[in-house]
């Protein structure tokens, strides 16, 4: 009996910390340094969590219940074969956290920064909603919403929502995105255009034109969006990307944007990190250099927030907005891709994507 106490013991222990992540909120930290045995990290808090504030510092270990599988901290300090290795001034966002004693335990991780990335990257937070996924003969697919109701405006006719929808992709929207748009009435009726490759704006206007939206003179509140195909390495969070599908399915990450394990899918404050990725169809690298969301990660524990229901500014203010963010501005995300390069040793055959100058990431205020 005594030589099996300890062994309840660890089990229980086991337990207690799983029970703890389970009941744990997100973390985003930008890390400072790693410890000596690469078991620990000094990091800054980017948000308000574990009873600390924004701008603290903590220190951060791995939870003991993950000896095994991906996304694993220790992994990312360590660096293995494929999880590249975290380095002081990376982003790392974990899915869930809990505090015991001075120490931070933290789960796996969802979405973060490392210098194998190539391209221009950037870390928002925002109301996003991830679609489902599917795998096909060409490969695994899945797409990512980003709303932005601190820029939504009242429209009263076709000219007004052209200047809008424009306006936005020229000077708001991030390089690589397609410009999208909730369209609520007054009492709160809603449609959304998700755009395509084939479908962009000049379609949308199109429809707006044929259907006589604008005929009543009835304002319309248009919230923009941006869309984005999620990256291969992210989309593996969700499945298995060589097992092809039975249509589209909701894995683990994009059932916690469902409500009440319902079809319908809102939007919950999210981190995001977008970099330029290799394109993989058919088993295979196409060559190609794409724009992806290569990270995703809930940033706040809540229910998800209807399209509907997304608060826009009102003569009242714009108090309760959940307001698109993003941490690093167009020269600093310029100026860490050159150090990237310069530090990887990746070589000169995967080229970034260059930022369009119309669709320039732009921000008064980075940070988050």
């Amino acid at each position: 009996m005594a030589l099996r106490k300890p062994r309840q013991q660890g089990a229980q222990f086991l337990d207690e910390a799983e029970h703890k992540l389970t009941k744990g909120a997100p973390l985003i930290v930008r890390l400072d340094a790693i410890g000596r045995n690469k078991d620990s990290i000094e990091a800054t808090l980017l948000m308000n969590a574990v009873g600390s504030k924004r701008g603290e510092q903590v220190v951060i270990k791995q939870a003991p219940t993950l000896t095994y599988g991906p996304d694993q901290l220790n992994n990312a300090l360590a660096g293995t074969q494929y999880d590249p290795q975290s380095q002081p001034g990376d982003i790392i966002a974990f899915s869930s956290v809990y505090l015991e004693k001075d120490t931070v335990m933290a789960g796996r991780i969802g979405a973060r920064t490392h210098g194998e990335m190539i391209g221009n990257v950037q870390v928002i937070m925002a109301p996003a909603r991830p679609s489902a996924s599917r795998v096909t003969k060409k490969g695994a697919s899945q797409y990512l919403t980003i709303a932005d109701p601190f820029e939504a405006r009242t429209i009263k006719n076709i000219k007004d929502a052209e200047a809008f929808m424009r306006g936005f992709e020229t000077e708001k929207a991030d390089a690589g995105t397609l410009v999208g748009a909730i369209m609520r009435t007054r009492d709160r009726n809603v449609g959304e255009f998700r755009p395509t490759e084939e479908k962009d704006i000049a379609y949308l206007l199109e429809e707006l034109q044929h259907d006589g939206i604008f005929e009543d003179n009835e304002p319309i509140t248009f919230i923009p969006t941006m869309h984005i195909q999620v990256g291969r390495d992210q989309v593996r969070r969700e499945l298995d990307p060589k097992i092809p599908t039975d249509g589209w399915v909701r894995g683990k990450l994009s059932r916690q944007y469902t409500y009440d394990n319902r079809k319908e899918t809102g939007f919950r404050p999210t981190i995001i990190v977008i970099s330029d990725e290799e394109e993989w169809a058919f088993g295979g690298k196409t060559g190609k250099i794409k724009r992806y969301a290569t990270g995703i990660q809930p940033a706040i524990k809540c229910n998800p927030i209807m399209p509907r229901d997304l608060e826009v500014p009102t003569k009242n203010g714009t108090k309760n907005i959940i307001r698109t963010q993003r941490l690093f501005t167009e020269e600093q995300m310029v100026a860490a891709a050159k150090e990237r390069k310069r530090t990887s040793g990746l070589g000169e055959e995967r080229q970034p994507s260059q930022t369009n100058e119309s669709q320039r990431t732009r921000s008064s205020r980075p940070g988050i």
